[in-house]
This record gives C-alpha cells, structure tokens and sequence, in this order.
C-alpha cells in the first residue's frame, strides 16, 4: 500500500474546482473537522481520512466520506436547499459520488446543524 492513498489533496484540489465552477466560492472545503463550526454559515466540506478495505494483498480500494454542513440551524429549508445546491456542485464536477446519508453536525452550545455524509466510489 502507498501512503499516496490516504492524501486527500486530489480531492480536496477537485471539490474546491467543482464548488467554483457553480460560484460557491464562498464554500470552505477542509480535512481537520475541529474548524468545520468555523465555516458552516456559507456551508463547509470536511472530507474525513479514508477507509481502506484490503481486497487482496496486493490491492485496496480507498474510500473517501464527505460531510456537507450547513450553518443555518433556524430554517431548515433553507439549509437543505444549500445542502443540496453543494453536492449537485460536487457531483457535476466530477466528485465520484456513491451515495448521500442525512446527518446532522452537533456544534457549540448543543446546537445540530444539517449535514450530509457523501461516500465516494471505491478508488
């Protein structure tokens, strides 16, 4: 196994590609999930460090999960259509999305934000 399969700069180059391609600039996209309450107005991707499955000795397949958050903890409709305004982002800009999960983000002060977990197909 190369250590090159746990570098989560390639996505991270491409998810930033995708969300200015779609004008959400404003989107921050990281890998350390203690700055994500730091983002979640505009909305944030944490991508998490990955999970390998070892299919052969010789062979793993890598797979990225992806949690789309959103700040607005008042209006949920809100927040969801900004979810979803992300990961159609990500999705037509070439993200190999597998599947989307609703989750929720807890933050300071007990409060739950909207959120999306996004598996990536298998590298």
């Amino acid at each position: 196994m190369s250590a090159h399969l746990l570098d989560p700069a390639p996505l991270v180059a491409l998810c930033r590609r995708a969300l200015d391609a779609a004008d959400l600039a404003d989107v921050a996209v990281i890998t350390d999930g203690t700055l994500a309450l730091s983002y979640t107005d505009p909305g944030v991707v944490f991508i998490s460090p990955p999970t390998i499955e070892f299919t052969t000795f010789a062979l793993t397949d890598t797979t990225f999960e992806l949690d789309v958050i959103q700040g607005t903890t008042q209006n949920l409709s809100l927040a969801q259509a900004r979810i979803a305004e992300i990961i159609v982002a990500l999705s037509d800009g070439g993200v190999n999305l597998a599947t989307a999960k609703p989750a929720t983000w807890n933050g300071a002060m007990g409060q739950t934000h909207p959120a999306y977990t996004l598996t990536l197909n298998p590298e």
